[in-house]
């Protein structure tokens, strides 16, 4: 159903056996206090890691947590506590690589032992990330053989680990996650079934004013949860 939509490769379209998989993932859970208090997004997140770990992929995890505006913020934005989490849900031993840019991943990936998969630290301490700049990019796909994405919540971001990255990598595809997003919104392209409901959740209504705009004509009802729901009362 992904290729209909969109013409792009699911992540089952590969042979992943000994090959250096980048999973762009969000998991930009909410935390308090250094640990996370929904792990929603990493449960989403699992059948993908699962599947590719699974078909003997090895394995380079990457994400974003929150907006980082400097050094200040490595401590408390760190993507330890996923690592963790990642570390718990799997039985994995999960390695989380301070600088995507250096020689680690690369040097890590060669060695990989069984139930070991590699986590990239929060790409957006990296500058390039959020302007979607070449030079982390390029670093990154000197150790990636194949690239995909399964951050839906992020896609619509022209940052470098969702444009520049995938364009420099010839391989690329989408995962789980992607495919189950994409065949919904595929079916807002077709006329709807009668009742049509729309529920829309989160913390920020200016992201979803396209989305309401679009929409307002056609759906029989809107139903606004989250805390975007208080801007409607």
């Amino acid at each position: 159903m992904v290729k209909a939509l969109t013409g792009i490769k699911s992540i089952k379209d590969f042979s992943l056996k000994e090959k250096r998989v980048f999973l762009r993932l969000d998991l930009n859970v909410p935390m308090r206090d250094g640990k996370i208090t929904d792990d929603t997004r990493i449960q989403a997140a699992l059948p993908t890691i699962k599947y590719a770990l699974e078909q003997g992929a090895h394995l380079v995890i990457a994400s974003h947590l929150g907006r980082p505006k400097g050094p200040e913020d490595r401590e408390t934005m760190s993507l330890e506590p996923v690592a963790q989490a990642l570390n718990q849900q799997l039985g994995l031993e999960v390695i989380l690589v301070d600088d995507p840019r250096s020689d680690a991943p690369k040097a890590l990936l060669g060695g990989l032992k069984d139930k070991q998969v590699i986590m990239l630290e929060n790409l957006r301490f990296d500058s390039d990330e959020t302007k979607n700049g070449e030079g982390l990019a390029h670093e990154i796909s000197k150790y990636v053989d194949i690239y995909i994405n399964d951050a839906f919540g992020a896609s619509h971001r022209a940052h470098s680990s969702v444009v520049k990255l995938p364009s420099l990598v010839e391989q690329r595809g989408v995962g789980f996650l992607m495919e189950k997003e994409l065949s919904v919104l595929g079916q807002l392209l077709e006329p709807p079934a009668k009742p049509f409901v729309t529920i829309l959740g989160g913390a920020k209504v200016s992201d979803k004013i396209g989305v309401i705009e679009n929409l307002i004509d056609r759906v029989d009802l809107f139903i606004i949860g989250g805390a975007m729901a208080y801007t409607f009362l």
